[in-house]
């Protein structure tokens, strides 16, 4: 299960640009990085997350959940690699 608090306030990027990098930098120096992906028509056929992810695939995906509805979301809990 992902474990995140949602009552502490999180930086959030968008995915794309320079808030995308910002996301992984940020990850350099806490260790991890939580992704949420909207998953609207086609995209429900997506199953999973990339196992690796981020600048230079630096970062492995550790912990996965999916949430089923009108429209449907994934999450994933990424770390650096070497950690």
């Amino acid at each position: 299960m992902l474990k995140i608090n949602f009552d502490a306030p999180h930086p959030l990027h968008h995915g794309g640009g320079a808030t995308e990098a910002a996301a992984w930098e940020r990850g350099r120096r806490t260790g991890r990085v939580f992704v949420v992906l909207p998953l609207p028509g086609y995209f429900k056929r997506t199953r999973h997350l990339p196992a690796r992810s981020g600048p230079g695939d630096a970062f492995a995906l550790r912990d996965e959940q999916r949430w089923s509805g009108f429209e449907d979301m994934l999450a994933g809990e990424y770390r650096l690699a070497d950690r």
